[in-house]
């Protein structure tokens, strides 16, 4: 068992046959190399299969399940770091503790006119080492092709509509950046969320944390305000097919001018839930609310102009 744990190899004999195992030997070539913790990753993914009979030898931690930790601890010896895995098994708790001062960002994101949107992925946290994460998305909307990243251990596999990462890094990293590329299949808003999170050893509960996949509308297009009729305010929804400067300009029906709402410069997208549409609030310029009646709001952008009705009801 020493000479397993330090690396060297223990030769037996099977049937006549002699075969040589090496503790963290995933790959069955006699030694210990990075390339073992790509294959663990790969198996995290399921890019890969590791043979039931090697599958004891890819647990380096010795904890009995094949992990992250496993690759980071491979890595570490093929590095120096350790000198042998008996260090692993010395160590209080074996593994390092859940990462601190823990954030993740994945902001909300627009598809390009070629179709393609780039997600970008932040974690930030101190002691972190190797983790996995799941994503959800829905393949029929969406579809990942590459994923860039600046860690160079990472394995990562598609399954229906669940995008698996896996990373491990022989030193403590301080931030994993990340930008995941989906190709958009169908013109509709969707949402990628963060279904299943493993840093270091620890699962974290990240369900709460989603970004919305916005498509490029190929036209902009003023939409019916909501709710209409309306008292005493209501939402403006839009879609914007180039970026570019918008207003908004509300009139009665004799063409007076009743309210302009200037939006500044806006990028291409859909602005048509309560967060992005424009607001009014029934008020004029003079902020005095307005009378019951029908009025005429107009969205001009992209250097042409759009008009519907709206009703205000007291």
């Amino acid at each position: 068992q020493a000479s397993w744990a330090q690396g060297r190899s223990l030769t037996i004999n099977l049937g006549g046959k002699e075969y040589k195992i090496r503790l963290g030997d995933v790959s069955g070539d006699g030694r210990v190399t990075s390339f073992d913790a790509s294959r663990i990753l790969q198996y995290l993914v399921e890019l890969y299969q590791i043979a039931s009979e090697r599958q004891e030898l890819a647990d380096a931690d010795g904890n009995r399940e094949i992990g992250p930790m496993d690759a980071v601890w491979i890595l570490r010896f093929v590095v120096g770091m350790i000198s042998s895995f008996d260090e692993v098994s010395s160590r209080s708790g074996t593994n390092p503790a859940p990462p601190g001062n823990l954030s993740i960002s994945m902001p909300d994101s627009t598809a390009d006119a070629d179709g393609l949107v780039k997600v970008p992925i932040s974690i930030k946290a101190t002691g972190l080492c190797g983790g996995m994460m799941k994503l959800s998305y829905d393949p029929a909307i969406l579809t990942p092709i590459d994923i860039s990243c600046d860690l160079p251990e990472l394995a990562w596999a598609k399954n229906g509509g669940e995008l698996t990462i896996a990373f491990a890094s022989a030193a403590e990293i301080e931030e994993i950046k990340a930008v995941i590329t989906f190709k958009v299949e169908d013109k509709l808003d969707t949402y990628l969320r963060i279904s299943d999170l493993i840093l270091n050893e620890a699962h974290l509960n990240p369900s709460s944390l989603r970004a919305r996949i916005d498509v490029i509308p190929e036209e902009t297009v003023l939409l019916p305000n909501f709710p209409n009729p309306f008292n005493p305010e209501t939402w403006i929804p839009f879609k914007l097919a180039h970026e570019s400067d918008v207003r908004i300009e509300i009139y009665d029906l004799s063409g007076r001018l009743v309210k302009r709402l200037n939006l500044g410069r806006l990028k291409a997208g859909y602005y048509t839930s309560r967060g992005t549409a424009a607001r009014w609030d029934g008020r004029n310029e003079r902020g005095e609310r307005v009378a019951s009646g029908v009025y005429i709001y107009q969205l001009r952008a992209d250097g042409r102009s759009f008009s519907r009705k709206m009703v205000i009801l007291k």
